[in-house]
Protein backbone atom coordinates (compact mmCIF):
# COMPACT_ATOMS: atom_id res chain seq x y z
CA UNK A 1 0.00 0.00 0.00
CA UNK A 2 2.88 2.41 0.79
CA UNK A 3 4.71 2.10 -2.10
CA UNK A 4 1.79 2.54 -4.42
CA UNK A 5 1.25 5.93 -6.57
CA UNK A 6 -2.34 6.66 -4.77
CA UNK A 7 -0.60 6.43 -1.56
CA UNK A 8 2.20 8.84 -2.22
CA UNK A 9 0.17 10.91 -4.43
CA UNK A 10 -2.02 11.14 -1.15
CA UNK A 11 0.85 11.84 1.02
CA UNK A 12 2.11 14.54 -1.91
CA UNK A 13 -1.30 16.59 -1.91
CA UNK A 14 -1.38 16.27 2.08
CA UNK A 15 2.26 18.20 2.49
CA UNK A 16 1.47 20.48 -0.29
CA UNK A 17 -1.90 21.39 1.23
CA UNK A 18 -0.44 21.64 5.11
CA UNK A 19 2.37 23.74 3.47
CA UNK A 20 -0.33 25.98 2.04
CA UNK A 21 -2.32 26.38 5.10
CA UNK A 22 1.28 26.98 7.14
CA UNK A 23 1.86 29.75 4.54
CA UNK A 24 -1.77 30.83 5.27
CA UNK A 25 -1.56 30.65 8.49
CA UNK A 26 1.52 32.47 9.13
CA UNK A 27 0.38 35.12 6.41
CA UNK A 28 -3.00 35.15 8.12
CA UNK A 29 -1.79 36.06 11.33
CA UNK A 30 1.08 38.60 10.46
CA UNK A 31 -1.64 40.11 8.65
CA UNK A 32 -4.80 40.09 11.17
CA UNK A 33 -1.92 41.26 14.03
CA UNK A 34 -1.12 44.38 11.72
CA UNK A 35 -4.97 45.41 10.72
CA UNK A 36 -5.41 45.09 14.73
CA UNK A 37 -2.67 47.17 15.50
CA UNK A 38 -3.69 49.87 12.75
CA UNK A 39 -7.09 50.02 13.83
CA UNK A 40 -6.32 50.55 17.12
CA UNK A 41 -3.39 53.20 16.29
CA UNK A 42 -5.92 54.84 14.08
CA UNK A 43 -9.10 54.60 17.22
CA UNK A 44 -6.03 56.20 19.43
CA UNK A 45 -5.45 59.10 17.02
CA UNK A 46 -9.13 59.98 16.45
CA UNK A 47 -9.81 59.69 20.30
CA UNK A 48 -6.66 62.11 20.99
CA UNK A 49 -7.91 64.68 18.57
CA UNK A 50 -11.55 64.48 19.54
CA UNK A 51 -10.45 65.42 23.09
CA UNK A 52 -8.25 68.02 22.20
CA UNK A 53 -11.32 69.64 20.17
CA UNK A 54 -13.81 69.18 22.54
CA UNK A 55 -12.02 70.93 25.68
CA UNK A 56 -9.24 73.15 24.76
CA UNK A 57 -11.45 75.52 23.72
CA UNK A 58 -12.46 75.79 27.08
CA UNK A 59 -9.16 75.30 28.63
CA UNK A 60 -7.88 79.10 26.18
CA UNK A 61 -10.94 80.42 27.10
CA UNK A 62 -10.61 79.82 30.92
CA UNK A 63 -6.82 81.23 30.55
CA UNK A 64 -8.17 83.50 28.76
CA UNK A 65 -11.07 85.27 31.42
CA UNK A 66 -9.30 84.38 34.64
CA UNK A 67 -9.32 87.90 36.70
CA UNK A 68 -6.42 88.85 39.21
CA UNK A 69 -8.02 87.91 42.14
CA UNK A 70 -7.37 85.76 45.40
CA UNK A 71 -6.30 82.35 45.58
CA UNK A 72 -9.93 81.38 47.02
CA UNK A 73 -11.90 82.58 43.69
CA UNK A 74 -9.34 80.36 41.50
CA UNK A 75 -9.90 77.63 43.20
CA UNK A 76 -13.42 77.58 42.78
CA UNK A 77 -13.42 78.72 39.05
CA UNK A 78 -10.74 75.71 38.09
CA UNK A 79 -13.06 73.00 39.86
CA UNK A 80 -15.65 74.12 37.44
CA UNK A 81 -13.72 73.42 34.79
CA UNK A 82 -12.63 70.33 35.73
CA UNK A 83 -15.96 68.96 36.73
CA UNK A 84 -16.97 70.08 33.27
CA UNK A 85 -14.01 68.61 31.51
CA UNK A 86 -14.89 65.12 33.36
CA UNK A 87 -18.34 65.45 32.70
CA UNK A 88 -17.64 65.95 28.55
CA UNK A 89 -14.97 63.00 28.66
CA UNK A 90 -16.73 60.63 30.70
CA UNK A 91 -19.78 60.84 28.64
CA UNK A 92 -18.35 60.15 25.35
CA UNK A 93 -16.18 57.05 27.47
CA UNK A 94 -19.71 55.72 27.71
CA UNK A 95 -20.32 55.56 24.44
CA UNK A 96 -16.92 53.77 23.35
CA UNK A 97 -16.80 49.61 24.25
CA UNK A 98 -13.41 49.89 24.62
CA UNK A 99 -11.40 50.15 27.88
CA UNK A 100 -9.14 53.14 27.35
CA UNK A 101 -6.87 55.09 29.71
CA UNK A 102 -7.65 58.78 29.83
CA UNK A 103 -4.78 61.40 31.50
CA UNK A 104 -4.92 65.47 30.75
CA UNK A 105 -2.25 67.73 32.01
CA UNK A 106 -2.40 71.70 31.86
CA UNK A 107 1.13 73.10 30.55
CA UNK A 108 1.58 74.09 33.98
CA UNK A 109 1.99 70.42 34.79
CA UNK A 110 -1.13 70.19 36.73
CA UNK A 111 -3.61 67.59 35.93
CA UNK A 112 -6.96 68.03 34.20
CA UNK A 113 -8.37 64.75 33.96
CA UNK A 114 -7.72 61.21 35.15
CA UNK A 115 -10.10 58.17 34.07
CA UNK A 116 -11.27 55.98 36.64
CA UNK A 117 -9.60 53.31 35.02
CA UNK A 118 -6.10 54.09 35.60
CA UNK A 119 -6.67 54.99 39.41
CA UNK A 120 -3.17 55.75 41.49
CA UNK A 121 -1.08 55.17 38.12
CA UNK A 122 -0.29 57.58 35.41
CA UNK A 123 0.52 57.11 31.94
CA UNK A 124 3.96 58.02 30.88
CA UNK A 125 2.94 60.67 28.98
CA UNK A 126 5.61 63.16 30.15
CA UNK A 127 8.91 60.71 28.74
CA UNK A 128 7.70 60.24 25.62
CA UNK A 129 9.13 62.81 23.17
CA UNK A 130 6.48 64.76 21.60
CA UNK A 131 6.25 67.98 19.29
CA UNK A 132 3.76 70.03 19.43
CA UNK A 133 0.12 69.36 17.26
CA UNK A 134 1.74 65.99 16.35
CA UNK A 135 1.00 62.73 18.14
CA UNK A 136 3.18 60.12 19.07
CA UNK A 137 2.59 56.82 18.97
CA UNK A 138 4.45 54.33 21.65
CA UNK A 139 4.07 50.98 23.11
CA UNK A 140 4.94 50.71 27.09
CA UNK A 141 4.01 49.13 30.05
CA UNK A 142 1.80 50.20 32.65
CA UNK A 143 2.00 48.21 35.77
CA UNK A 144 2.41 44.44 34.22
CA UNK A 145 0.52 45.53 31.25
CA UNK A 146 1.42 46.74 28.07
CA UNK A 147 -0.24 49.52 26.45
CA UNK A 148 -0.58 51.26 23.04
CA UNK A 149 -0.08 55.22 23.86
CA UNK A 150 -0.92 58.19 22.06
CA UNK A 151 0.19 61.45 23.47
CA UNK A 152 -0.45 64.89 21.67
CA UNK A 153 1.00 68.26 22.86
CA UNK A 154 -0.95 71.01 22.00
CA UNK A 155 -0.46 75.19 23.22
CA UNK A 156 -2.51 74.60 26.31
CA UNK A 157 -2.90 70.12 27.16
CA UNK A 158 -1.01 67.19 27.17
CA UNK A 159 -3.25 64.73 26.52
CA UNK A 160 -2.65 61.07 26.81
CA UNK A 161 -4.81 58.27 25.66
CA UNK A 162 -4.06 54.16 25.78
CA UNK A 163 -5.29 51.34 24.86
CA UNK A 164 -4.21 47.86 26.29
CA UNK A 165 -3.09 45.34 24.23
CA UNK A 166 -4.67 42.20 26.17
CA UNK A 167 -7.52 42.48 23.74
CA UNK A 168 -5.36 42.30 20.83
CA UNK A 169 -2.37 39.51 22.13
CA UNK A 170 -5.55 37.56 23.32
CA UNK A 171 -7.43 37.44 19.70
CA UNK A 172 -4.17 36.65 18.15
CA UNK A 173 -3.71 33.81 20.47
CA UNK A 174 -7.42 32.80 19.98
CA UNK A 175 -6.24 33.00 16.04
CA UNK A 176 -2.88 30.83 16.43
CA UNK A 177 -4.80 28.32 18.80
CA UNK A 178 -7.48 28.28 16.17
CA UNK A 179 -4.97 27.29 13.12
CA UNK A 180 -3.31 24.50 15.06
CA UNK A 181 -6.40 22.98 16.10
CA UNK A 182 -7.05 22.93 12.09
CA UNK A 183 -3.96 21.50 11.48
CA UNK A 184 -4.15 18.00 12.27
CA UNK A 185 -7.67 17.88 11.08
CA UNK A 186 -6.68 19.19 7.65
CA UNK A 187 -3.87 16.51 7.31
CA UNK A 188 -6.40 14.04 8.55
CA UNK A 189 -8.79 15.61 6.10
CA UNK A 190 -6.36 15.32 3.18
CA UNK A 191 -4.88 12.27 3.20
CA UNK A 192 -8.34 10.70 3.45
CA UNK A 193 -9.64 13.33 0.52
CA UNK A 194 -5.86 12.42 -1.56
CA UNK A 195 -6.46 8.67 -1.26
CA UNK A 196 -10.24 9.02 -2.56
CA UNK A 197 -9.25 11.64 -5.07
CA UNK A 198 -6.30 10.00 -6.30
CA UNK A 199 -7.51 6.29 -6.35
CA UNK A 200 -10.76 7.56 -8.48
CA UNK A 201 -8.19 9.67 -11.02
CA UNK A 202 -5.79 6.44 -11.14
CA UNK A 203 -9.23 3.96 -11.70
CA UNK A 204 -8.65 3.94 -15.57
CA UNK A 205 -5.05 2.97 -14.84
CA UNK A 206 -6.36 -0.40 -12.98
CA UNK A 207 -8.50 -0.77 -16.17
CA UNK A 208 -5.07 -0.31 -18.57
CA UNK A 209 -3.19 -2.98 -16.48
CA UNK A 210 -6.26 -5.12 -16.48
CA UNK A 211 -6.52 -5.07 -20.27
CA UNK A 212 -2.75 -4.84 -21.24
CA UNK A 213 -2.57 -8.15 -19.17
CA UNK A 214 -5.42 -10.05 -21.24
CA UNK A 215 -2.90 -9.21 -24.62
CA UNK A 216 -0.82 -11.91 -25.27
CA UNK A 217 1.63 -12.60 -28.51
CA UNK A 218 -1.70 -14.17 -29.59
CA UNK A 219 -4.26 -11.27 -29.67
CA UNK A 220 -1.95 -8.26 -30.50
CA UNK A 221 -4.76 -7.06 -33.16
CA UNK A 222 -7.05 -6.51 -29.21
CA UNK A 223 -6.34 -2.63 -28.29
CA UNK A 224 -7.32 -0.64 -25.21
CA UNK A 225 -10.37 1.74 -25.45
CA UNK A 226 -9.49 5.82 -26.09
CA UNK A 227 -11.49 7.67 -23.74
CA UNK A 228 -12.56 11.00 -26.23
CA UNK A 229 -10.73 13.29 -23.57
CA UNK A 230 -7.07 14.86 -24.54
CA UNK A 231 -5.65 14.03 -20.56
CA UNK A 232 -2.49 12.02 -19.48
CA UNK A 233 -4.17 8.80 -19.50
CA UNK A 234 -5.61 9.40 -22.99
CA UNK A 235 -2.09 10.14 -24.39
CA UNK A 236 -0.76 7.30 -22.42
CA UNK A 237 -3.60 4.77 -23.63
CA UNK A 238 -2.74 6.55 -27.26
CA UNK A 239 1.04 5.57 -26.72
CA UNK A 240 0.32 2.10 -25.58
CA UNK A 241 -2.10 0.90 -28.27
CA UNK A 242 1.12 2.48 -30.51
CA UNK A 243 3.61 0.48 -28.80
CA UNK A 244 0.82 -2.37 -29.29
CA UNK A 245 0.64 -2.08 -33.11
CA UNK A 246 4.31 -1.49 -33.32
CA UNK A 247 4.59 -4.92 -31.67
CA UNK A 248 1.86 -6.53 -33.72
CA UNK A 249 3.63 -5.51 -36.94
CA UNK A 250 6.88 -6.76 -35.85
CA UNK A 251 5.26 -10.15 -34.70
CA UNK A 252 3.97 -10.42 -38.09
CA UNK A 253 7.48 -9.48 -40.03
CA UNK A 254 9.41 -12.00 -37.71
CA UNK A 255 6.61 -14.72 -38.34
CA UNK A 256 6.96 -14.04 -41.99
CA UNK A 257 10.87 -14.01 -41.94
CA UNK A 258 10.62 -17.41 -40.14
CA UNK A 259 8.21 -18.72 -42.71
CA UNK A 260 10.68 -17.11 -45.45
CA UNK A 261 14.11 -18.08 -43.72
CA UNK A 262 12.00 -21.79 -43.79
CA UNK A 263 11.24 -21.84 -47.07
CA UNK A 264 14.70 -20.56 -48.43
CA UNK A 265 17.06 -23.15 -46.34
CA UNK A 266 14.42 -26.08 -47.06
CA UNK A 267 14.84 -25.86 -51.19
CA UNK A 268 18.77 -25.58 -50.97
CA UNK A 269 19.20 -28.31 -48.15
CA UNK A 270 16.46 -30.58 -50.23
CA UNK A 271 18.81 -30.39 -52.90
CA UNK A 272 21.73 -31.53 -51.06
CA UNK A 273 19.76 -33.94 -49.84
CA UNK A 274 18.95 -35.18 -53.11
CA UNK A 275 22.12 -35.21 -54.39
CA UNK A 276 24.24 -36.52 -51.75
CA UNK A 277 21.22 -39.36 -51.73
CA UNK A 278 21.81 -40.29 -55.40
CA UNK A 279 25.94 -40.37 -55.29
CA UNK A 280 25.31 -43.11 -52.01
CA UNK A 281 23.34 -44.76 -54.35
CA UNK A 282 26.02 -45.54 -56.23
CA UNK A 283 23.77 -45.34 -59.54
CA UNK A 284 26.24 -42.17 -60.88
CA UNK A 285 29.21 -42.63 -62.82
CA UNK A 286 32.12 -40.89 -61.71
CA UNK A 287 32.07 -37.94 -63.93
CA UNK A 288 28.55 -37.89 -62.32
CA UNK A 289 29.37 -37.50 -59.19
CA UNK A 290 31.95 -34.38 -60.09
CA UNK A 291 28.71 -32.86 -61.25
CA UNK A 292 26.86 -33.90 -58.30
CA UNK A 293 29.53 -31.93 -55.86
CA UNK A 294 29.51 -29.19 -58.03
CA UNK A 295 26.01 -28.59 -57.85
CA UNK A 296 25.85 -29.39 -53.79
CA UNK A 297 29.23 -26.62 -53.20
CA UNK A 298 26.88 -24.07 -55.31
CA UNK A 299 24.21 -24.70 -53.30
CA UNK A 300 26.51 -24.48 -49.94
CA UNK A 301 27.58 -21.63 -51.27
CA UNK A 302 24.15 -19.98 -51.81
CA UNK A 303 23.23 -21.15 -48.07
CA UNK A 304 26.55 -19.58 -46.43
CA UNK A 305 26.23 -16.43 -48.40
CA UNK A 306 22.53 -16.38 -47.14
CA UNK A 307 23.17 -16.83 -43.36
CA UNK A 308 26.13 -14.44 -43.65
CA UNK A 309 23.85 -11.80 -45.18
CA UNK A 310 21.08 -12.56 -42.42
CA UNK A 311 23.77 -11.85 -39.74
CA UNK A 312 25.01 -8.70 -41.40
CA UNK A 313 20.90 -7.51 -41.55
CA UNK A 314 20.63 -8.81 -37.80
CA UNK A 315 23.90 -7.10 -37.24
CA UNK A 316 22.54 -4.02 -38.31
CA UNK A 317 19.20 -3.89 -36.99
CA UNK A 318 20.84 -4.10 -33.18
CA UNK A 319 23.27 -1.63 -33.58
CA UNK A 320 26.25 -4.39 -33.72
CA UNK A 321 27.92 -3.35 -37.05
CA UNK A 322 31.01 -1.57 -36.86
CA UNK A 323 31.74 0.79 -39.75
CA UNK A 324 35.11 2.22 -40.62
CA UNK A 325 33.92 6.03 -41.83
CA UNK A 326 36.41 7.87 -43.52
CA UNK A 327 36.53 9.91 -46.94
CA UNK A 328 35.75 8.14 -49.54
CA UNK A 329 35.34 9.47 -53.69
CA UNK A 330 32.42 7.93 -54.88
CA UNK A 331 33.27 8.33 -58.68
CA UNK A 332 36.08 6.24 -58.27
CA UNK A 333 34.37 3.79 -55.86
CA UNK A 334 32.39 3.76 -58.93
CA UNK A 335 34.75 3.58 -61.98
CA UNK A 336 36.25 0.42 -59.83
CA UNK A 337 33.02 -1.30 -59.40
CA UNK A 338 32.54 -0.84 -63.10
CA UNK A 339 35.73 -2.97 -64.08
CA UNK A 340 34.80 -5.88 -62.07
CA UNK A 341 31.40 -5.88 -63.12
CA UNK A 342 31.97 -6.15 -67.05
CA UNK A 343 32.52 -9.57 -67.22
CA UNK A 344 28.90 -10.31 -65.35
CA UNK A 345 27.41 -7.81 -67.63
CA UNK A 346 29.26 -9.45 -71.14
CA UNK A 347 28.30 -12.85 -70.31
CA UNK A 348 24.30 -11.37 -69.91
CA UNK A 349 25.03 -9.44 -73.42
CA UNK A 350 24.34 -6.39 -70.86
CA UNK A 351 26.01 -2.91 -72.11
CA UNK A 352 26.71 -0.77 -68.66
CA UNK A 353 27.79 2.64 -69.59
CA UNK A 354 28.45 6.01 -67.16
CA UNK A 355 26.86 8.76 -67.94
CA UNK A 356 28.00 11.29 -66.06
CA UNK A 357 29.90 11.26 -63.15
CA UNK A 358 30.83 14.29 -61.01
CA UNK A 359 33.34 14.45 -58.14
CA UNK A 360 31.84 13.84 -54.26
CA UNK A 361 33.34 13.10 -51.29
CA UNK A 362 31.28 11.58 -48.88
CA UNK A 363 32.13 10.07 -45.16
CA UNK A 364 31.43 6.75 -45.25
CA UNK A 365 32.70 2.78 -45.15
CA UNK A 366 34.51 2.10 -48.50
CA UNK A 367 33.52 -1.61 -48.01
CA UNK A 368 30.01 -1.24 -46.76
CA UNK A 369 29.75 1.26 -49.81
CA UNK A 370 30.90 -0.84 -52.65
CA UNK A 371 28.42 -3.34 -51.48
CA UNK A 372 25.74 -1.49 -51.47
CA UNK A 373 26.22 0.18 -55.25
CA UNK A 374 27.08 -3.70 -56.13
CA UNK A 375 23.86 -4.84 -55.11
CA UNK A 376 22.30 -2.66 -56.99
CA UNK A 377 24.08 -2.80 -59.97
CA UNK A 378 24.23 -6.38 -59.84
CA UNK A 379 20.06 -6.51 -59.55
CA UNK A 380 19.98 -4.00 -62.84
CA UNK A 381 21.95 -6.89 -64.80
CA UNK A 382 20.07 -9.46 -63.52
CA UNK A 383 16.80 -8.49 -63.85
CA UNK A 384 17.53 -6.83 -67.52
CA UNK A 385 16.30 -7.74 -70.59
CA UNK A 386 18.78 -9.35 -72.96
CA UNK A 387 20.62 -6.93 -74.69
CA UNK A 388 19.94 -4.38 -72.26
CA UNK A 389 21.68 -1.39 -70.70
CA UNK A 390 22.76 -0.49 -67.28
CA UNK A 391 23.21 3.52 -67.27
CA UNK A 392 24.72 5.27 -63.73
CA UNK A 393 25.29 8.51 -62.92
CA UNK A 394 26.96 10.81 -60.07
CA UNK A 395 25.29 14.08 -59.67
CA UNK A 396 26.15 16.52 -56.98
CA UNK A 397 23.99 18.88 -55.82
CA UNK A 398 24.49 21.39 -52.85
CA UNK A 399 25.26 18.95 -49.94
CA UNK A 400 23.91 15.18 -51.64
CA UNK A 401 25.18 13.31 -53.89
CA UNK A 402 22.74 11.14 -56.11
CA UNK A 403 24.25 8.23 -57.45
CA UNK A 404 21.33 6.76 -59.65
CA UNK A 405 21.41 2.96 -61.73
CA UNK A 406 18.92 2.66 -64.36
CA UNK A 407 18.16 -0.40 -66.17
CA UNK A 408 16.04 -1.37 -69.25
CA UNK A 409 14.70 -4.62 -67.44
CA UNK A 410 11.65 -6.13 -66.17
CA UNK A 411 10.40 -3.49 -64.20
CA UNK A 412 8.39 -3.55 -60.88
CA UNK A 413 4.40 -2.94 -60.62
CA UNK A 414 3.30 -0.01 -59.01
CA UNK A 415 1.93 -1.66 -55.79
CA UNK A 416 5.00 -3.71 -54.94
CA UNK A 417 7.44 -0.60 -55.12
CA UNK A 418 7.67 -0.26 -51.22
CA UNK A 419 7.29 -3.78 -50.93
CA UNK A 420 11.08 -4.43 -53.00
CA UNK A 421 13.23 -4.02 -49.71
CA UNK A 422 11.71 -6.74 -47.49
CA UNK A 423 13.48 -9.19 -46.97
CA UNK A 424 13.60 -12.47 -48.92
CA UNK A 425 10.87 -10.57 -51.23
CA UNK A 426 11.24 -11.08 -54.89
CA UNK A 427 9.43 -9.37 -58.00
CA UNK A 428 10.46 -11.75 -60.24
CA UNK A 429 9.62 -15.14 -58.06
CA UNK A 430 9.99 -17.76 -61.51
CA UNK A 431 13.93 -16.49 -61.55
CA UNK A 432 14.63 -16.57 -57.97
CA UNK A 433 16.99 -19.72 -58.19
CA UNK A 434 18.01 -19.25 -61.89
CA UNK A 435 19.81 -15.43 -60.64
CA UNK A 436 20.91 -16.75 -57.44
CA UNK A 437 19.88 -14.13 -55.48
CA UNK A 438 18.28 -14.48 -52.10
CA UNK A 439 16.14 -11.70 -51.98
CA UNK A 440 18.28 -9.89 -49.03
CA UNK A 441 20.03 -7.66 -51.31
CA UNK A 442 17.68 -4.30 -51.40
CA UNK A 443 17.51 -5.06 -47.98
CA UNK A 444 20.98 -4.79 -47.09
CA UNK A 445 21.55 -2.06 -49.79
CA UNK A 446 18.73 0.33 -47.55
CA UNK A 447 20.41 -0.47 -44.18
CA UNK A 448 24.05 0.54 -45.71
CA UNK A 449 22.49 3.89 -47.19
CA UNK A 450 20.56 4.65 -43.84
CA UNK A 451 23.92 3.84 -41.88
CA UNK A 452 25.27 6.50 -43.79
CA UNK A 453 22.68 9.20 -43.15
CA UNK A 454 21.39 7.97 -46.89
CA UNK A 455 18.20 6.80 -48.27
CA UNK A 456 16.99 4.99 -51.46
CA UNK A 457 14.97 6.16 -54.02
CA UNK A 458 13.06 3.84 -56.89
CA UNK A 459 11.28 4.90 -60.17
CA UNK A 460 10.28 2.16 -62.34
CA UNK A 461 7.91 0.90 -64.91
CA UNK A 462 6.68 -2.27 -65.88
CA UNK A 463 8.05 -4.06 -68.65
CA UNK A 464 9.96 -0.93 -69.01
CA UNK A 465 12.67 -0.99 -66.74
CA UNK A 466 14.11 0.82 -63.13
CA UNK A 467 15.77 3.50 -61.94
CA UNK A 468 17.61 3.44 -57.95
CA UNK A 469 18.90 6.24 -56.95
CA UNK A 470 21.23 6.81 -53.54
CA UNK A 471 21.51 10.04 -52.43
CA UNK A 472 23.93 10.58 -49.54
CA UNK A 473 25.28 13.79 -47.58
CA UNK A 474 28.24 14.90 -49.22
CA UNK A 475 31.49 17.28 -47.76
CA UNK A 476 31.68 20.30 -48.93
Amino acid sequence: MFSSIKFKLAILYSLALILTLGIYGIFAYYYTRKNLLDGLDNSLRSEVKWIRDAIEPKVSNFEISIPETGEQNETSVDSTLEDEIWNIIYEHSLLSSKKQFIQIKHENGREIYRSLSLGSLDLPIDSVSTVEGEITLTTCKLNLHKIRLAVLKSKYLTIGVAYPLEEINHALSNLFRILILLAPLALLVSIVGGVFLAGRSLKPVDHIVKIANEITAGNLDRRIPEPKSNDEIARLIKTLNNMIERLDKSFKQMKQFSADVSHELKTPLTIIRGEIELAISGKKKSSELKKTLINILDEVVRLSNMVENLLMLFKSDTGQVNLNFKEVNIAELIKDLLEDIDILAEEKGIKVEAERLDEAIVLGDEIRLKQLFLNLIDNAIKYNKSGGRVTISIVRENNFVNVSIADTGIGIPKDEINLIFERFYRVDKTRTRDTGGTGLGLSIAKSIAESHNGRIEVESELGKGSKFSVILPALP
